[in-house]
């Protein structure tokens, strides 16, 4: 990951659940995470580099109506 990346990440980082572990592994740890607007959702580092699981999140989310 470059610099660039990872301090963008870094801007609005806090602690809580990332939407993507909690859609897709039913994983409610506290993480720190951040605020896409384009998902509309919480993430944490991993899962923000992570466009697979980001869609999949997504198509699990819609399906359920969120």
């Amino acid at each position: 990951m470059n610099n660039s990346t990872k301090n963008n990440y870094e801007e609005e980082i806090q602690a809580g659940v990332c939407d993507v572990h909690r859609l897709v592994n039913n994983d409610f740890r506290l993480r720190y995470v951040k605020y896409c607007s384009l998902c509309n959702a919480w993430m944490c580092e991993e899962c923000w580099h992570n466009l697979p699981k980001r869609a999949y999140a997504m198509a699990i989310k819609i399906k359920r109506g969120e």
